[in-house]
C-alpha cells in the first residue's frame, strides 16, 4: 500500500478533514476483473466520508468495452458543465 493510501485510510481522520475539497474520480479498468475500478471506487467512498464534495458522479472506463470505455463520455459532459473550456484553443 502507498504512502498516500495509508494517509487517506488513518482512523483518526475526522469527518471534515476535506471539507473545502471539491474532487471528480474516474477509474479505468477492466470488467472481466473481479475488482473493478476498486481503487476508484474506494477512493471516491473515502473522499465522501472525509467531508469532501464530487463535482459529477464517479465514473468507470472498461477496456472491455467496444470503444475503450463506458462512462467517459458522461463523466466529460457534467465536467464541460462545471468548468469553462475555452473556445479558440
Amino acid at each position: 500500500m502507498t504512502p498516500i493510501w495509508r494517509s487517506l485510510l488513518r482512523s483518526d481522520l475526522p469527518n471534515d478533514f476535506f471539507e473545502d475539497l471539491h474532487y471528480a474520480v474516474f477509474g479505468l479498468g477492466d470488467s472481466s476483473y473481479e475488482k473493478f475500478c476498486w481503487p476508484a471506487k474506494k477512493l471516491s467512498r473515502r473522499l465522501e466520508r472525509l467531508g469532501a464534495t464530487a463535482i459529477c458522479p464517479r465514473a468507470e472506463g472498461d477496456t472491455q468495452h467496444t470503444l475503450g470505455y463506458v462512462d467517459s463520455q458522461s463523466a466529460c459532459k457534467s465536467c464541460y458543465r462545471i468548468f469553462t473550456i475555452p473556445q479558440n484553443r
